[in-house]
């Protein structure tokens, strides 16, 4: 009995429940695709809408030119607002002159002193504001923008690169060696003037002296020092020049160890031994540089002082590190050596 009360109960929710359909997974009923549908056509709807209204307002802006309202109070400089005052005691100054004149135009009578007395005080103020606005008509002009880009450019046009240097030297190193001397000149005088470096500047006075244009190197008498002064010496006295030599060492103000020592190279070249020998010492004594002792021992070694030549030229050997000279050196320690056996 109680399953038959049972399943009559299922029977009539089944009954009640007609309506609701019982559906496999994943299949939805008529209704709810309708639904479904009706959403579906209204979002579609809205944007299409949205997008119309956002195309509206972009040509409403941009085609109609109509300018968007300030929101914001300006803020106005000093200087602007001594400008607008000037404009306005311009307009009141105008506006008298026009009263001024329809007052002449019109009448006096005997009753109108009050209106006279008005008249007077108007271009009393009149005069002066005309003549606060003329004193301070002219507005002064800025300045003038410099155009930075184009000095940077003017500046960039004498730079050469590293590898553009290189290229000149290694160019003007082959015209001194074939012998074309004017040609590598002006290399590095325009060299000199890019990069004035020890280096460019002793080929540069070197050159001078080989194209017979050694009074030039008088225009760099403030930069003649070192060995650059002792180079130049030396090729002075290869060409020949020995009195220019002299003059250059003159006129020159700093008198250090190598200017001493290029005295003594020029003395020594012209034969005056003990004038040279005095001119090593000072030389050795401010620089004790191994060059002036070199040429010292060599002054000494010339003059017949073998035993002081000796001393000295072992005494250059234990320090200098140049192999080249080492050489030199030792063969005259060993010729030295056998004279004095």
């Amino acid at each position: 009995m109680s399953l038959i009360i049972d399943t009559l109960k299922k029977l009539k929710k089944d009954n009640g429940n007609l309506s609701k359909q019982v559906l496999p997974p994943g299949i939805t009923s008529d209704k709810e695709n309708k639904n479904f549908r009706l959403i579906y056509i209204l979002t579609g709807l809205s944007i299409v809408l949205g997008i119309g209204a956002l195309g509206f307002f972009y040509y409403y802006l941009k085609y109609l030119n109509i300018p968007p309202q300030k929101t914001y109070i300006p803020h106005i400089s000093k200087a602007e607002q001594k400008l607008k005052e000037k404009v306005e005691n311009l307009d009141i100054a105008k506006a008298l002159e026009k009263t001024k004149e329809e007052n002449k135009k019109q009448p006096t009578t005997n009753g109108s002193l009050k209106n006279s007395q008005s008249h007077n005080v108007l271009t009393q103020k009149e005069s002066k504001i005309t003549n606060n606005y003329k004193s301070s008509s002219v507005i002064p002009t800025p300045p003038p923008i410099e155009n930075k880009e184009k000095k940077n450019k003017e500046k960039n046009k004498n730079k050469l690169t590293l590898y553009e240097i290189n290229s000149l030297i290694y160019k003007a190193n082959k015209y001194i060696s074939s012998g074309e001397y004017e040609k590598a000149l002006r290399i590095y005088q325009k060299l000199y003037e890019v990069k004035p470096s020890k280096e460019i500047l002793n080929n540069l006075l070197i050159l001078y002296i080989k194209t017979g244009n050694e009074k030039e190197i008088l225009k760099y008498l403030d930069k003649l020092k070192g060995k650059i002064l002792m180079n130049l010496t030396i090729e002075l006295i290869k060409q020949k020049k020995l009195d220019f030599a002299l003059e250059v060492l003159n006129k020159l103000k700093v008198k250090d160890s190598y200017f001493y020592l290029s005295k003594g190279i020029l003395l020594e070249s012209q034969g005056y031994l003990k004038q040279a020998i005095t001119n090593y010492e000072l030389a050795h004594k401010l620089g004790e540089t191994y060059i002036a002792d070199y040429y010292y021992a060599r002054a000494l070694e010339l003059e017949g002082r073998y035993k002081e030549a000796l001393r000295k030229y072992k005494n250059i050997y234990n320090i200098i590190d140049n192999k080249k000279l080492k050489h030199i050196i030792r063969k005259r320690i060993e010729f030295l050596e056998r004279i004095m056996r």
